[in-house]
């Protein structure tokens, strides 16, 4: 996102004129055995004294183009980085909204194993006092 960001900076910036400094550099010496001494090193400056100027005047729509094609860039890498945050949300509350459910599921199935062995319990009783009752030991 913040290189689409920068993009839209690069395509402002071409409205603006353009200053670039230029420049040559090597040798120069009287004898070839001064040729590459320090002392001998010389700086040329190309035309203009090395400075090269640009106006943006007109371009046929070029810069503005630019401009909307890099607006539109970031505007889609925000729409995507949002999208997939709101689908991370979506993912967490689901899991969670699941966990609930299950945890709900569990305990109902705890109390009827529970409530299943009082049951068998109560079962047990009834058959001992039937057994008492008609007359066994």
């Amino acid at each position: 996102m913040t290189v689409a960001k920068a993009r839209i900076g690069v395509a402002k910036a071409a409205f603006f004129p353009s200053l670039t400094l230029t420049g040559m550099g090597g040798f120069e010496s009287a004898t070839l055995g001064d040729l590459f001494n320090w002392s001998c090193r010389t700086f040329l400056l190309g035309s203009f004294a090395g400075t090269a100027l640009n106006l943006p005047i007109f371009d046929g729509g070029r810069r503005k183009g630019d401009l909307a094609n890099a607006r539109a860039v970031y505007e889609e890498d925000v729409a995507n980085y949002r999208e997939q945050v709101l689908t991370a949300f979506r993912e967490v509350e689901d899991n969670l909204s699941d966990l609930r459910i299950l945890e709900d599921r569990t305990a109902t199935q705890d109390d009827a194993v529970k409530v299943s062995v009082q049951l068998e319990g109560a079962q047990a009783v009834s058959t001992v006092n039937l057994i008492r009752v008609l007359g066994g030991g």
